[in-house]
C-alpha cells in the first residue's frame, strides 16, 4: 500500500477491525458491551471506507463488484418498498445489516492490505479462538449448573446462537483441520480433528441444538465425500471414520426421541389436525406462507414481521411469531419475487466463487470455506431464518465481503500469497 494513506485513517482499519471481532467474541454472553463495541467498529469503518473502497477496486475483482451491487440492490429495494409503507422494524434490521456488514468488512479487508497481514489465516485463528472459547464456555457452564441444579442447560449460550457459531466459526476451524488432516503427514492432525468433532459433539449434547445436527454434521459427513472428489491423495484417514461415528452418535442419542415425536406431530398434521408441537408449528407457518405467497407471489406482503402480516396468529396465538420458520419461504412472502433473486444472489455468490476456487486449484481452503459458510445457512434456512438476527448475520456478512475480496484476489493471481 502506499504511505499516502492518513494515520487516522489507518487507525480506523485498525479500531473497525479490533472492535468488531471483540464484539463478535462477547455478543453470545455479554450482549451490551458488545453492542458498544460493534458501535466503534461501525463509526470507524465509516471512517475509512472511501480508502477501503478504492483498495477494494484495485484489481478486476468479479465476485466483490457483484456482491457490491447485489448490496446497494437489496438496500435500494428496501427503500423502494418503504417508499410504500411496505417495511417495518424487520425491514429496517436487514438494511442496516446489509449496509453496515459491507462497510465494516471493507475496513477489516482494508487492515489487512495496509498491514501486509495474510487475511486468511487471520480469519482461521480468529475462528479457532472464537469456536474454542464458545465451546468451554458451554461445557463450563453446563457442568457448574448441572452440579447445583441436577438439569443439562447450556448455560448462557442458547441454542440458536450455538447454531450460528457451529455455521461460522466452527465451521472454518473444522474445514481447515480436515485439509491439515488431509495432506500432512501422520495422524497428528487427525487426532487434533476427533478431539475437535468430541468436544463439538459434548457442547451439541448440552446445548441441545437442533440446528447443529442438521448442518454441521451432515456436512462434517460432507466432507469424507470430498476427500474423494480431491484425489490422488486420498486417504480416508481416522478423521474420516471418526467424523461417521460422532454423525451417528449425534443422530443416534440426541434425534432418536425427537425424530419419534417429529414424526407423530407431522402425521397428526398431515392428518388435518392441529398440533402445536415443534413440527407441528412449523407445518403451520409454511402452510399460511404459502397461501400468502400464492396471494401475492410478485410484490410481497411488506418487510414486516410475520405477525404483523398475516391473521393466522388469531386463529392460533402460538403462531404470533416473527417469521415463517423458512428463510426462503419467509423472504417470498414478504419481498416477492424480486426479494428471493436478490436472496439468492447473495448467498449464491460465495457458493459459485468457491466452486471456482476448488476447481482451479487456486485456494481450495478458502473455496471450501465459502461453501460452507454459505451452502450451512442456506440449509439451515430450511427450518429457521437468519437474515433478519442481527449478531449472527452480521458475522456472516462480514466474511463474506472479506473472504469474497480475497477470492477474487486468488483466482486473479492463480496460486499466489494472500495480499
Amino acid at each position: 500500500m502506499s504511505d499516502d494513506i492518513p494515520n487516522f485513517v489507518r487507525l480506523s482499519a485498525v479500531a473497525a477491525f479490533f472492535s468488531f471481532f471483540g464484539a463478535f467474541f462477547l455478543s453470545p454472553v455479554l450482549p451490551i458491551p458488545a453492542g458498544v463495541l460493534f458501535l466503534v467498529a461501525a463509526l470507524a469503518s465509516l471512517v475509512c471506507f472511501p480508502a477501503a473502497l478504492r483498495a477494494a477496486f484495485a484489481g478486476p475483482d468479479r465476485f466483490f463488484r457483484l456482491y457490491l451491487l447485489t448490496v446497494v440492490g437489496y438496500s435500494l429495494f428496501i427503500l423502494a418498498y418503504a417508499g410504500f409503507g411496505m417495511v417495518g422494524p424487520e425491514g429496517w434490521g436487514v438494511f442496516l445489516e446489509l449496509t453496515l456488514t459491507f462497510t465494516i468488512g471493507l475496513a477489516i479487508y482494508f487492515h489487512h492490505r495496509i498491514s501486509a497481514k495474510n487475511l486468511l489465516d487471520s480469519v482461521v485463528r480468529i475462528s479457532f479462538l472464537h469456536a474454542g472459547l464458545m465451546l468451554a464456555v458451554v461445557v463450563v457452564q453446563s457442568v457448574f449448573i448441572f452440579k447445583f441444579s441436577g438439569q443439562r442447560v447450556g448455560g448462557a449460550i442458547n441454542p440458536i446462537v450455538f447454531a450460528h457459531l457451529m455455521l461460522t466459526s466452527a465451521g472454518i476451524a473444522t474445514v481447515w483441520l480436515f485439509l491439515k488432516a488431509r495432506t500432512e503427514t501422520g495422524y497428528r492432525f487427525s487426532m487434533a480433528l476427533a478431539l475437535w468433532l468430541a468436544a463439538v459433539f459434548l457442547a451439541t449434547y448440552l446445548t441441545g441444538s437442533r440446528g447443529a445436527i442438521l448442518v454441521f454434521f451432515p456436512f462434517v459427513a460432507g466432507l469424507a465425500v470430498f476427500d474423494v472428489y480431491l484425489g490422488k491423495r486420498v486417504r480416508l484417514s481416522a478423521m474420516l471414520y471418526f467424523g461417521a461415528i460422532f454423525v451417528l452418535m449425534a443422530v443416534f442419542f440426541m434425534v432418536s426421541d425427537r425424530f419419534a415425536l417429529g414424526v407423530s406431530e407431522l402425521s397428526e398434521s398431515l392428518g388435518g389436525q392441529q398440533n402445536n408441537g415443534s413440527v407441528g408449528l412449523r407445518i403451520q407457518f409454511w402452510q399460511e406462507a404459502i397461501r400468502m405467497i400464492r396471494e401475492n407471489p410478485v410484490f410481497g406482503n411488506g418487510l414486516r414481521f410475520f405477525l404483523e402480516i398475516s391473521d393466522a396468529p388469531l386463529r392460533n396465538p402460538r403462531l404470533a411469531h416473527n417469521h415463517a420458520h423458512n428463510q426462503f419461504l419467509d423472504i417470498w412472502m414478504k419481498s416477492g419475487i424480486a426479494g428471493v433473486a436478490l436472496f439468492v444472489m447473495l448467498h449464491g455468490l460465495p457458493v459459485w466463487a468457491g466452486i471456482r476456487l476448488i476447481a482451479s486449484k487456486a485456494d481450495i481452503a478458502l473455496g471450501m470455506i465459502l461453501i460452507w459458510l454459505s451452502g450451512a445457512y442456506l440449509v439451515f434456512g430450511l427450518t429457521d431464518i437468519f437474515i433478519t438476527r442481527l449478531g449472527t448475520m452480521t458475522i456472516y456478512g462480514v466474511y463474506m465481503t472479506v473472504l469474497l475480496l480475497l477470492a477474487d484476489r486468488r483466482l486473479n493471481a492463480g496460486s499466489g500469497a494472500s495480499r
